[in-house]
Protein backbone atom coordinates (compact mmCIF):
# COMPACT_ATOMS: atom_id res chain seq x y z
CA UNK A 1 0.00 0.00 0.00
CA UNK A 2 1.22 3.28 -0.76
CA UNK A 3 0.04 6.40 0.91
CA UNK A 4 0.61 10.45 -0.45
CA UNK A 5 0.15 12.98 2.47
CA UNK A 6 0.24 16.66 0.07
CA UNK A 7 0.51 19.98 0.71
CA UNK A 8 0.58 23.24 -1.57
CA UNK A 9 1.26 26.83 -1.25
CA UNK A 10 0.30 29.42 -3.29
CA UNK A 11 1.62 32.63 -4.91
CA UNK A 12 -1.80 34.04 -5.30
CA UNK A 13 -5.67 32.93 -5.51
CA UNK A 14 -6.74 35.84 -7.51
CA UNK A 15 -9.08 34.51 -9.94
CA UNK A 16 -8.24 30.81 -9.43
CA UNK A 17 -5.35 30.28 -7.56
CA UNK A 18 -1.80 29.85 -8.58
CA UNK A 19 0.28 27.48 -7.23
CA UNK A 20 4.03 27.60 -5.93
CA UNK A 21 4.78 24.82 -3.92
CA UNK A 22 3.67 20.77 -4.06
CA UNK A 23 5.16 19.29 -1.14
CA UNK A 24 4.63 15.63 -0.59
CA UNK A 25 5.48 12.40 1.64
CA UNK A 26 4.68 8.86 0.21
CA UNK A 27 4.69 5.75 2.70
CA UNK A 28 3.82 2.75 3.07
CA UNK A 29 1.09 1.02 5.74
CA UNK A 30 3.38 1.50 8.50
CA UNK A 31 4.02 5.29 7.99
CA UNK A 32 7.73 4.56 6.33
CA UNK A 33 8.65 7.27 4.33
CA UNK A 34 9.70 5.43 0.49
CA UNK A 35 9.99 9.17 -0.88
CA UNK A 36 9.43 12.88 -0.42
CA UNK A 37 10.28 16.01 -1.82
CA UNK A 38 9.11 20.12 -2.80
CA UNK A 39 8.31 20.46 -5.85
CA UNK A 40 9.08 24.45 -6.29
CA UNK A 41 6.83 26.09 -8.71
CA UNK A 42 6.95 29.10 -10.70
CA UNK A 43 3.83 30.21 -11.04
CA UNK A 44 3.91 32.40 -14.08
CA UNK A 45 2.36 35.36 -12.81
CA UNK A 46 2.74 39.25 -13.16
CA UNK A 47 4.07 41.11 -10.32
CA UNK A 48 0.21 42.75 -9.58
CA UNK A 49 -1.27 39.18 -9.36
CA UNK A 50 1.24 38.24 -6.20
CA UNK A 51 -0.20 37.54 -3.03
CA UNK A 52 2.11 40.44 -1.69
CA UNK A 53 1.02 39.45 1.95
CA UNK A 54 1.61 36.17 2.09
CA UNK A 55 5.11 36.42 0.15
CA UNK A 56 6.05 38.22 3.20
CA UNK A 57 4.45 36.72 5.69
CA UNK A 58 4.12 33.30 5.10
CA UNK A 59 5.65 31.94 1.63
CA UNK A 60 9.14 30.29 2.84
CA UNK A 61 10.98 31.65 -0.36
CA UNK A 62 11.81 34.79 -2.17
CA UNK A 63 9.69 35.32 -5.34
CA UNK A 64 12.88 35.13 -7.17
CA UNK A 65 13.34 31.53 -5.92
CA UNK A 66 9.87 30.47 -7.54
CA UNK A 67 10.39 32.53 -10.44
CA UNK A 68 13.36 30.50 -11.31
CA UNK A 69 12.00 27.23 -11.28
CA UNK A 70 9.70 25.62 -14.10
CA UNK A 71 5.69 26.53 -14.75
CA UNK A 72 2.88 23.77 -13.46
CA UNK A 73 2.41 22.40 -16.70
CA UNK A 74 6.09 21.51 -16.87
CA UNK A 75 5.66 19.09 -13.77
CA UNK A 76 2.13 18.19 -14.61
CA UNK A 77 3.30 14.63 -15.38
CA UNK A 78 4.85 13.82 -12.07
CA UNK A 79 2.32 15.24 -10.32
CA UNK A 80 -0.49 13.52 -11.91
CA UNK A 81 2.06 10.34 -11.64
CA UNK A 82 2.32 10.70 -8.14
CA UNK A 83 -1.53 11.23 -7.21
CA UNK A 84 -2.28 7.95 -9.11
CA UNK A 85 0.21 6.03 -8.14
CA UNK A 86 -0.71 6.64 -4.85
CA UNK A 87 -3.74 4.18 -2.89
CA UNK A 88 -4.76 6.61 -0.71
CA UNK A 89 -4.53 10.43 -0.59
CA UNK A 90 -4.19 12.47 2.48
CA UNK A 91 -3.74 16.38 3.80
CA UNK A 92 -4.59 18.59 6.44
CA UNK A 93 -7.60 21.15 4.27
CA UNK A 94 -6.98 19.01 1.25
CA UNK A 95 -9.88 20.08 -0.66
CA UNK A 96 -8.69 23.57 -1.18
CA UNK A 97 -5.59 22.22 -2.56
CA UNK A 98 -7.53 19.74 -4.57
CA UNK A 99 -9.32 22.40 -6.36
CA UNK A 100 -6.47 24.66 -6.35
CA UNK A 101 -4.64 21.67 -8.25
CA UNK A 102 -7.53 22.02 -10.98
CA UNK A 103 -7.56 25.84 -10.98
CA UNK A 104 -3.69 25.31 -12.65
CA UNK A 105 -4.93 22.62 -14.83
CA UNK A 106 -7.21 24.24 -16.35
CA UNK A 107 -5.13 27.26 -16.63
CA UNK A 108 -2.69 25.69 -18.66
CA UNK A 109 -5.47 23.56 -20.97
CA UNK A 110 -4.68 19.99 -19.04
CA UNK A 111 -6.59 17.41 -18.40
CA UNK A 112 -8.15 17.67 -14.55
CA UNK A 113 -6.82 15.10 -12.28
CA UNK A 114 -9.08 13.80 -10.47
CA UNK A 115 -8.76 11.70 -7.19
CA UNK A 116 -10.54 10.51 -4.02
CA UNK A 117 -9.01 12.23 -0.92
CA UNK A 118 -9.54 12.28 2.54
CA UNK A 119 -8.77 15.19 5.43
CA UNK A 120 -6.49 14.93 8.41
CA UNK A 121 -8.01 17.92 9.48
CA UNK A 122 -11.25 15.95 9.50
CA UNK A 123 -10.47 13.15 11.21
CA UNK A 124 -8.57 15.15 13.73
CA UNK A 125 -11.99 17.20 14.52
CA UNK A 126 -13.60 14.09 14.56
CA UNK A 127 -11.37 12.47 16.90
CA UNK A 128 -11.57 15.26 19.27
CA UNK A 129 -15.36 16.10 19.01
CA UNK A 130 -14.88 19.57 17.77
CA UNK A 131 -16.19 21.57 14.86
CA UNK A 132 -13.48 24.34 15.51
CA UNK A 133 -10.84 25.32 13.28
CA UNK A 134 -7.12 23.60 14.07
CA UNK A 135 -3.75 24.10 12.15
CA UNK A 136 -1.19 21.83 11.19
CA UNK A 137 0.90 23.98 14.01
CA UNK A 138 -1.15 23.76 16.59
CA UNK A 139 -2.52 19.71 16.00
CA UNK A 140 1.28 19.00 16.46
CA UNK A 141 1.24 20.78 19.80
CA UNK A 142 -2.15 19.22 21.03
CA UNK A 143 -1.27 15.44 20.06
CA UNK A 144 2.05 16.70 21.70
CA UNK A 145 4.32 15.79 19.01
CA UNK A 146 7.32 17.50 17.79
CA UNK A 147 7.47 17.94 14.38
CA UNK A 148 9.92 19.18 11.80
CA UNK A 149 10.69 23.28 11.77
CA UNK A 150 9.59 24.85 8.70
CA UNK A 151 6.04 25.65 8.87
CA UNK A 152 4.35 26.86 5.30
CA UNK A 153 7.10 24.88 3.67
CA UNK A 154 4.59 22.03 1.77
CA UNK A 155 7.14 19.18 2.14
CA UNK A 156 7.42 20.44 5.62
CA UNK A 157 3.61 20.48 6.33
CA UNK A 158 2.63 17.47 4.29
CA UNK A 159 5.31 15.60 6.55
CA UNK A 160 3.75 16.93 9.95
CA UNK A 161 0.45 15.86 8.53
CA UNK A 162 1.62 12.96 8.16
CA UNK A 163 3.06 12.16 11.81
CA UNK A 164 0.10 13.20 13.42
CA UNK A 165 -2.64 11.24 11.45
CA UNK A 166 -0.43 8.45 12.59
CA UNK A 167 -0.36 9.18 16.13
CA UNK A 168 -4.23 9.58 15.95
CA UNK A 169 -4.58 6.17 14.32
CA UNK A 170 -1.54 4.67 17.44
CA UNK A 171 -3.95 6.57 20.21
CA UNK A 172 -6.77 5.24 18.84
CA UNK A 173 -5.53 1.88 17.85
CA UNK A 174 -7.15 1.64 14.71
CA UNK A 175 -5.49 1.11 10.70
CA UNK A 176 -5.86 3.68 8.18
CA UNK A 177 -8.80 0.95 6.61
CA UNK A 178 -10.99 1.04 9.85
CA UNK A 179 -10.15 4.96 10.13
CA UNK A 180 -11.94 5.10 6.77
CA UNK A 181 -14.47 3.12 7.87
CA UNK A 182 -15.58 4.84 10.96
CA UNK A 183 -15.74 7.98 9.72
CA UNK A 184 -17.20 7.97 5.61
CA UNK A 185 -17.82 11.74 5.70
CA UNK A 186 -14.51 12.59 5.08
CA UNK A 187 -13.76 11.26 2.04
CA UNK A 188 -14.27 13.47 -0.92
CA UNK A 189 -13.63 13.57 -4.79
CA UNK A 190 -11.75 16.29 -6.48
CA UNK A 191 -14.88 16.47 -9.29
CA UNK A 192 -17.69 15.93 -6.51
CA UNK A 193 -16.11 18.71 -4.49
CA UNK A 194 -16.55 20.96 -7.68
CA UNK A 195 -19.95 19.89 -8.69
CA UNK A 196 -21.34 20.63 -4.93
CA UNK A 197 -19.12 23.65 -4.29
CA UNK A 198 -21.37 25.04 -7.28
CA UNK A 199 -24.22 23.51 -6.03
CA UNK A 200 -23.70 25.33 -2.53
CA UNK A 201 -23.46 28.34 -3.58
CA UNK A 202 -26.37 28.39 -5.49
CA UNK A 203 -28.23 26.98 -2.65
CA UNK A 204 -26.43 30.42 -0.66
CA UNK A 205 -27.40 32.66 -3.44
CA UNK A 206 -30.78 31.59 -3.02
CA UNK A 207 -31.23 31.80 1.11
CA UNK A 208 -29.47 35.38 0.95
CA UNK A 209 -32.71 37.20 0.34
CA UNK A 210 -34.53 35.84 2.65
CA UNK A 211 -31.73 35.73 5.59
CA UNK A 212 -30.55 38.62 5.04
CA UNK A 213 -33.81 40.79 6.25
CA UNK A 214 -34.12 38.68 9.74
CA UNK A 215 -30.52 38.60 10.20
CA UNK A 216 -30.32 42.24 9.90
CA UNK A 217 -33.16 42.53 12.49
CA UNK A 218 -31.38 40.23 15.37
CA UNK A 219 -28.07 42.01 14.24
CA UNK A 220 -29.78 45.48 14.77
CA UNK A 221 -31.36 44.68 18.27
CA UNK A 222 -27.99 43.01 19.65
CA UNK A 223 -25.69 46.10 17.81
CA UNK A 224 -28.11 48.46 20.29
CA UNK A 225 -26.92 47.51 23.51
CA UNK A 226 -23.06 48.17 22.72
CA UNK A 227 -23.87 52.26 22.06
CA UNK A 228 -19.66 53.11 21.94
CA UNK A 229 -18.70 50.17 19.61
CA UNK A 230 -18.04 52.64 16.51
CA UNK A 231 -15.14 53.49 18.74
CA UNK A 232 -13.38 49.77 18.76
CA UNK A 233 -11.38 47.87 16.62
CA UNK A 234 -12.99 46.55 13.77
CA UNK A 235 -12.97 43.11 12.58
CA UNK A 236 -14.26 41.83 9.20
CA UNK A 237 -14.78 38.77 7.63
CA UNK A 238 -13.64 37.08 4.40
CA UNK A 239 -16.32 36.82 2.35
CA UNK A 240 -15.52 33.27 1.69
CA UNK A 241 -16.82 32.53 5.38
CA UNK A 242 -20.38 31.74 5.23
CA UNK A 243 -22.53 30.94 7.92
CA UNK A 244 -24.88 27.62 7.94
CA UNK A 245 -26.90 28.97 10.79
CA UNK A 246 -27.50 32.68 11.83
CA UNK A 247 -27.53 31.89 15.77
CA UNK A 248 -24.24 30.92 15.33
CA UNK A 249 -22.89 34.25 13.42
CA UNK A 250 -24.80 36.30 15.51
CA UNK A 251 -23.51 34.41 18.72
CA UNK A 252 -20.32 35.13 17.17
CA UNK A 253 -20.72 39.15 16.66
CA UNK A 254 -22.13 39.53 20.15
CA UNK A 255 -18.96 37.28 21.43
CA UNK A 256 -16.73 40.26 19.13
CA UNK A 257 -18.80 43.36 21.04
CA UNK A 258 -18.03 41.76 24.69
CA UNK A 259 -14.61 41.66 23.77
CA UNK A 260 -14.58 45.59 22.91
CA UNK A 261 -14.07 44.82 19.27
CA UNK A 262 -16.42 45.94 16.32
CA UNK A 263 -18.05 43.71 13.56
CA UNK A 264 -18.54 44.92 9.93
CA UNK A 265 -17.93 44.41 6.36
CA UNK A 266 -15.93 47.59 5.39
CA UNK A 267 -13.07 46.31 4.49
CA UNK A 268 -10.97 49.82 4.24
CA UNK A 269 -11.77 50.97 7.90
CA UNK A 270 -10.91 47.57 9.63
CA UNK A 271 -8.38 46.53 11.63
CA UNK A 272 -8.47 42.74 12.01
CA UNK A 273 -9.08 40.96 8.46
CA UNK A 274 -10.47 36.93 9.33
CA UNK A 275 -9.61 35.47 6.23
CA UNK A 276 -11.08 31.91 5.42
CA UNK A 277 -10.21 28.66 3.25
CA UNK A 278 -10.75 30.52 -0.20
CA UNK A 279 -9.92 33.94 -1.94
CA UNK A 280 -13.20 36.02 -1.88
CA UNK A 281 -13.76 39.94 -3.10
CA UNK A 282 -12.77 40.91 0.64
CA UNK A 283 -10.23 39.49 0.42
CA UNK A 284 -9.12 41.41 -2.63
CA UNK A 285 -10.04 44.54 -1.25
CA UNK A 286 -7.73 43.77 1.76
CA UNK A 287 -4.95 43.46 -0.53
CA UNK A 288 -5.50 46.47 -2.17
CA UNK A 289 -5.68 48.71 1.01
CA UNK A 290 -3.01 46.87 2.47
CA UNK A 291 -0.61 47.29 -0.25
CA UNK A 292 -1.97 50.23 -2.25
CA UNK A 293 -3.40 52.14 0.08
CA UNK A 294 -1.26 51.64 2.70
CA UNK A 295 -3.57 50.67 5.16
CA UNK A 296 -2.86 48.80 8.86
CA UNK A 297 -4.61 45.90 8.24
CA UNK A 298 -3.83 42.63 9.84
CA UNK A 299 -4.59 39.47 9.12
CA UNK A 300 -5.79 36.80 11.04
CA UNK A 301 -6.78 33.06 10.32
CA UNK A 302 -10.24 31.59 12.35
CA UNK A 303 -8.05 29.71 14.89
CA UNK A 304 -6.41 33.80 15.62
CA UNK A 305 -9.48 35.12 16.22
CA UNK A 306 -10.50 32.09 18.51
CA UNK A 307 -7.88 32.87 20.65
CA UNK A 308 -8.27 36.56 20.44
CA UNK A 309 -11.82 36.05 21.65
CA UNK A 310 -11.13 32.84 23.90
CA UNK A 311 -14.24 31.19 22.54
CA UNK A 312 -14.49 28.30 19.97
CA UNK A 313 -14.93 29.60 16.24
CA UNK A 314 -15.91 26.62 13.40
CA UNK A 315 -15.35 27.43 9.77
CA UNK A 316 -18.81 28.85 9.01
CA UNK A 317 -17.61 31.54 11.33
CA UNK A 318 -19.94 30.35 13.66
CA UNK A 319 -19.41 30.72 17.53
CA UNK A 320 -19.57 27.03 18.74
CA UNK A 321 -21.00 26.31 22.28
CA UNK A 322 -18.97 24.36 24.88
CA UNK A 323 -21.44 21.99 25.34
CA UNK A 324 -22.00 21.43 21.37
CA UNK A 325 -18.42 20.41 21.44
CA UNK A 326 -19.04 17.62 23.99
CA UNK A 327 -21.53 15.78 23.31
CA UNK A 328 -20.47 11.98 23.24
CA UNK A 329 -23.03 10.55 21.58
CA UNK A 330 -21.55 11.38 17.97
CA UNK A 331 -21.59 9.01 14.73
CA UNK A 332 -18.01 8.72 14.93
CA UNK A 333 -18.26 7.84 18.91
CA UNK A 334 -21.12 5.18 17.70
CA UNK A 335 -19.31 3.79 15.21
CA UNK A 336 -16.23 3.49 17.50
CA UNK A 337 -18.03 1.59 19.78
CA UNK A 338 -19.35 -0.83 17.00
CA UNK A 339 -15.90 -1.46 15.84
CA UNK A 340 -14.47 -2.46 19.15
CA UNK A 341 -17.22 -5.04 19.95
CA UNK A 342 -15.91 -6.87 16.52
CA UNK A 343 -13.18 -6.89 18.21
CA UNK A 344 -14.38 -7.99 21.61
CA UNK A 345 -13.60 -5.06 23.13
CA UNK A 346 -15.67 -2.43 25.22
CA UNK A 347 -15.47 0.84 25.28
CA UNK A 348 -15.00 1.34 28.89
CA UNK A 349 -11.85 -0.90 28.62
CA UNK A 350 -10.31 0.72 25.49
CA UNK A 351 -11.09 3.69 27.44
CA UNK A 352 -8.91 2.69 29.94
CA UNK A 353 -5.35 2.84 28.02
CA UNK A 354 -5.66 6.85 28.18
CA UNK A 355 -5.21 6.99 31.86
CA UNK A 356 -2.40 7.85 33.54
Amino acid sequence: MKILFFDLEYASCKNGCKICEFGYVITNEKFEIIERNNLIINPYISNDEWDWWALKHILTRTKKEYEERLTFNKYYPKIKEIIESCDYVLGHSLNNDAKALNDDCKRYNLPSIDFDFYDVKLFYKEYKNTRKEISVLNILEELELKGEEGEHDAEVDAHNTMIEFKEILNKLGFSLLEMVELCPNVKDRTENFIVSSIKQNKENNDKIGEKTGKFAKKLKKIAEKYPERDNWPLICLSDSIIETTTEGRLRLIEAIFNAGYNYGNKVSICSYFVMGDEYGERDLSCDHNIEDNNKDIKKITIEELSKMLKIEINEHGEYIKHDENNCKDTAFNTALIESLKKKGISYEDWLKQFEN
